[in-house]
C-alpha cells in the first residue's frame, strides 16, 4: 500500500467518523424504558417537532425579560400527556439537514451554511394558567400568566458547541400530581444567558410520550388556530 493510498484511508476514516459523531441522537424520553439485550435503554418520544431556525444579526426578540433577549414558540395540547422534552443545539450540525416534515424559518436555507455564528443556549418549558380553552387563550394573549415547569442551561447529553463547551439545553418535565401536563397553552421560551446578542442557526425539538392529533409548534398564538 503506498503512503498516498494509505493517507486517503485515514482521512475517510477522521472524516466518517466526525460526521458521524456530530449527527443528532434521537430524542428520548426520562420515564420510558426498554430492555434489549440485558440493557436498558429509553425509549425515544413518540411524537417529535423540529424546527430549523436562524436568527439574523440585529433581530428583534420576541420579548425582554430581566435584560436578556427572548425567543418564544407555542403549542397547544388537546389532552394530557406524560413527559414533555425540549432540546436546542446551535449552531445546526453540518450533518444534519430539515427533513419531510420539519419546520423551518423562513431565512433558513439562505444562511444553512453560515457556521461562524451561534449562540450560547438556555430553555424553558412554560404553562399558561387560567386558560381553559384555545379560543380563550387567543383572545386573551396579553391576560396570560405563565408558570414556569422546568429549564436548562448547559446540558451534557448533547455534543458541544464550536467553543468545545457543553452549552447546548435539554430539558424534560414529567408529568405529576402537583405539575400535571394536562390540556392547554404552553411556551418554550430561549435566550443567552452569556450573550446579549443571539445570532446563527439552530434546531429546536418538542418531544412527547403520546402522538396527539393537531399538534402545532408556532412562532405567534394567532398561528394557533
Amino acid at each position: 500500500m503506498t503512503k498516498k493510498i494509505a493517507a486517503i484511508i485515514v482521512s475517510l476514516f477522521l472524516f466518517t467518523g466526525a460526521c458521524y459523531a456530530q449527527r443528532l441522537d434521537k430524542f428520548v424520553s426520562e420515564t420510558g424504558k426498554v430492555v434489549r439485550i440485558n440493557k436498558e435503554q429509553s425509549i425515544p418520544y413518540r411524537e417529535v417537532i423540529t424546527y430549523f431556525g436562524y436568527i439574523k444579526p440585529g433581530s428583534e426578540p420576541d420579548e425582554i425579560r430581566d435584560s436578556l433577549n427572548y425567543y418564544n414558540f407555542y403549542f397547544w395540547l388537546s389532552d394530557s400527556v406524560s413527559e414533555i422534552g425540549v432540546r436546542i443545539i446551535s449552531p445546526v450540525p453540518d450533518v444534519v439537514m430539515p427533513d419531510r416534515g420539519d419546520l423551518t424559518s423562513e431565512n433558513y436555507f439562505e444562511n444553512e451554511k453560515n457556521k461562524e455564528n451561534y449562540f450560547d443556549t438556555w430553555i424553558s418549558l412554560e404553562r399558561a394558567d387560567s386558560i381553559f380553552t384555545k379560543g380563550e387563550a387567543l383572545l386573551n394573549q396579553k391576560k396570560i400568566n405563565w408558570m414556569l415547569l422546568g429549564s436548562n442551561d448547559d446540558s451534557p447529553e448533547l455534543f458541544v458547541q464550536p467553543s468545545g463547551k457543553n452549552s447546548n439545553s435539554l430539558v424534560r418535565i414529567v408529568s405529576n400530581p402537583v405539575n400535571r401536563l394536562s390540556r392547554g397553552l404552553y411556551k418554550i421560551a430561549f435566550t443567552s444567558p452569556k450573550q446579549k446578542e443571539l445570532k446563527g442557526s439552530y434546531i429546536l425539538q418538542l418531544g412527547m410520550t403520546s402522538k396527539l392529533q393537531e399538534t402545532k409548534l408556532v412562532k405567534k398564538l394567532p398561528e394557533l388556530k
